[in-house]
Parts: structure tokens; C-alpha cells; sequence
């Protein structure tokens, strides 16, 4: 039996810390579209069910085209079951009270149970495989684990939305305590919450995997991004997990060290040799972060960069981090305008060393008669 395990999606997700509105949007009907590719890998896979622990939305207010959209796509392969257990960022009702997909299941703030045989048509009472979820509220998340009733002749898949924590949660409804779930004859534990992919053991029976985001939307969620595939024996019940990389783009952020470099050029030729080390595709969304000590008399037109690149990528931004440094022995006996000018401005006590460097930086600038970079 295969399944697939997926997590916070986070459609309708208003994508505006940086990108412009057009880009948003674009980004925004790509996620959903993932959606909608994952849905037909499954079919064409022959996948029983998906897994959806939680945030499959961003937020209380869906669009209704939205809403109506994910239902039609689910609709649309009903020879793939979905299990949808809402996260923190879900709405309360977001397909309107409306009549449901015939293949979509549900959770409530109550241990839910649903039995997945290997042979559609068996009875419940013979599956081999359940899934079991709740959605964790402050009311419930102190004694969940007391709640769970599981069979342990079974494989049991539970699924739950939160951070974990090795102890109690102190009241907070987004905390699963992976103590708490030891020994509860759990074999594979579908976590929601964390944007990165990471698995770890739950005890000597079971583990847990959070897939991450199925898209990355931020610098913060940078790398692949994608599901996790299970596929369960049906004569011994033992489950492998693989992680399908499966996002339409990759967010990518490099620092880049430029150190001892004192023309827009080097600057650039130091980029070009990065990007032949680590290379990057044009579908990208990226972030150069520049990085390493330029001598304060150094040249490098960032903006020159910007155009360079930007032309190159989806998305891309260039931020500049480097410090910059100075030898006074350099200008310990210049008699010349510039001269004095830095001895003076390096004598300041009154500037931190990044104010002193910045007003020599600039000041060299307007003594050689040259315009002002900001």
C-alpha cells in the first residue's frame, strides 16, 4: 500500500514580503497547482490515500474559488482517499457546509478513526492499516495521548499538527509531546507544523516525519521542498518513507565571500565562480548575500549587480554584508586632503567602527568627485 504524507501547503497564502503583486499571484496558483499535480501522481501512482497534516490553507478567510478548487481537484481522483486534519492556520469550516468530496475525511477535536484495509472491499473490522488524528485544541492537548485507543495488531498511522516537544506542552494547543505518545503502539506519526522535512525515532515500534511545506515561500524555507511517500508490506506490515522533492520552484539564499575583491567586476567573477560550484536554476527565487571585509577604498556597484541578475532568475535580490576595513599606517603621514580626512574621521571616538568606516568610505568618495553611493 502506498501513501502520501503531506503538510502545510498554506494556500491563498498572500505571498507579498517581497514579491511583487503580479509574482504573488502567480506564486499563489503554482502552490495550488502542486496541489493538483500531487493529486494526479497519486492516481497515476496507484497511492491509497494522502495524508494532509494540517495548514493545508493560510488562513481563516479562504477565497471560495479556493475552497472550491481543492474540493473539485479531490473530487476529481476518487480512487485516492484524503485525510485532512486542519492545522492552526485552517479555517473552522472552509468548504462552506457545502456536500463534501465522497473521498475526503475529516478530523475533529476529538480522536477520529478510520480504518484503511488493503482490499478496498473488506470489512473495517479486517484492516490492516488505521488512521487515527486529532486536532489539538487547549482543552485536549494535555491528555491526548490518554484519549488514543489503538489496535496494536494494526499499523497505525497517527496524524497531529504541532511543534514537538520532549515533555509537557504547558498549555499550548500547537505542542506535541512526543514523551506522552511513546509506547502507544503508533507506528508512524504524521506531523504538520514544521517547514523543513525531519524524521526522528518515537520509540523501538514507531517514528515520526514532518514532510515540510510542499512549496517553500520564504527565504526561511529555503531548499526542497516536497511529500514523503510511504509504502507499507502487506504481508509483514512494515513501512519504508522517502521523501519526493515535488515543488515547482526552489527557494535558494547564498552567501557569497568577496573578500579582498576592489572592482564591481571581481565582485561579479567571484558570484559567476559560485555559481559554477553551486549551481542555480533559472526557476529559482534567490538571494545572494554578500559576505566577507573589503578594503574601504573598494568598488562595488550593487545596483549593476541587481540588473545583472535579476533578468536571470524568477526572483532575486542581492544583500550586502560585508565590512569593511582600513590600515591607518596607510595614511599616517599622507599630507593630502584625503589624509587628514581619514586620521580625523578614525580618531572619532564618538562612531562605532561601522559609522567610521562608512563616513571614510563615503567621503573618499566625494574627494575623488565621484557620486555618492547610499
Amino acid at each position: 500500500m502506498k501513501l502520501i504524507h503531506c503538510a502545510d501547503l498554506h494556500l491563498d497564502a498572500p505571498m507579498n514580503s517581497f514579491l511583487n503583486p503580479d509574482q504573488a499571484r502567480v506564486r499563489r496558483e503554482e502552490i495550488l497547482y502542486t496541489f493538483s499535480r500531487m493529486a494526479e501522481y497519486a492516481e497515476q501512482a496507484g497511492v491509497r490515500a494522502v495524508l494532509i497534516s494540517g495548514d493545508l490553507f493560510d488562513r481563516q478567510r479562504v477565497l471560495k474559488r479556493t475552497a472550491n478548487l481543492v474540493s473539485d481537484i479531490i473530487s476529481a481522483h476518487p480512487s485516492v482517499l484524503f485525510f485532512y486534519l486542519r492545522g492552526n492556520h485552517d479555517a473552522d469550516n472552509v468548504f462552506g457546509g457545502g456536500p463534501l468530496p465522497k473521498n475526503l475525511r475529516l478530523f475533529s477535536d476529538s480522536w477520529t478513526y478510520y480504518a484503511l484495509p488493503f482490499n478496498p472491499t473488506w470489512e473495517d473490522d479486517l484492516a490492516e492499516v488505521a488512521v487515527a488524528g486529532l486536532e489539538l485544541t487547549e482543552e485536549n492537548q494535555e491528555n491526548a495521548d490518554e484519549m488514543l485507543v489503538l489496535k496494536n495488531t494494526r499499523f497505525n498511522i497517527v496524524m497531529l499538527h504541532g511543534q514537538l516537544a520532549d515533555g509537557a506542552a504547558g498549555g499550548r494547543k500547537d505542542t506535541v509531546n512526543l514523551r506522552a505518545f511513546r509506547n502507544c503502539s503508533i507506528d508512524y506519526m504524521a506531523l504538520g507544523h514544521l517547514h523543513s522535512y525531519q524524521e526522528g525515532v518515537l520509540d523501538a515500534r514507531g517514528v515520526y516525519v514532518y514532510p515540510g511545506a510542499l512549496e517553500g515561500r520564504g527565504f526561511d524555507e529555503c531548499g526542497e521542498k516536497g511529500f514523503v511517500l510511504l509504502e507499507i508490506d502487506e504481508e509483514t506490515l512494515k513501512c519504508s518513507h522517502t521523501f519526493v522533492p515535488f515543488a515547482s520552484r526552489t527557494i535558494v539564499s547564498e552567501d557569497i565571500d568577496i573578500t579582498g575583491c576592489m572592482r564591481t567586476q571581481e565582485v561579479r567573477n567571484a558570484i559567476e565562480k559560485h555559481l559554477q560550484e553551486h549551481p542555480v536554476p533559472e526557476t529559482a527565487i534567490v538571494r545572494f548575500c554578500l559576505t566577507g571585509t573589503l578594503d574601504v577604498e573598494s568598488e562595488k556597484d550593487l545596483s549593476y549587480l541587481q540588473t545583472v541578475y535579476q533578468s536571470r532568475y524568477y526572483y532575486f535580490r542581492l544583500e550586502d554584508r560585508t565590512k569593511l576595513t582600513l590600515d591607518p599606517s596607510q595614511y599616517l603621514n599622507d599630507i593630502s586632503l584625503k589624509g587628514e580626512f581619514v586620521r580625523r574621521v578614525s580618531q572619532a571616538s564618538d562612531l562605532s567602527e561601522k559609522d567610521r568606516m562608512e563616513i571614510i568610505r563615503l567621503g573618499l568618495q566625494a574627494i575623488a568627485g565621484e557620486e555618492i553611493e547610499g
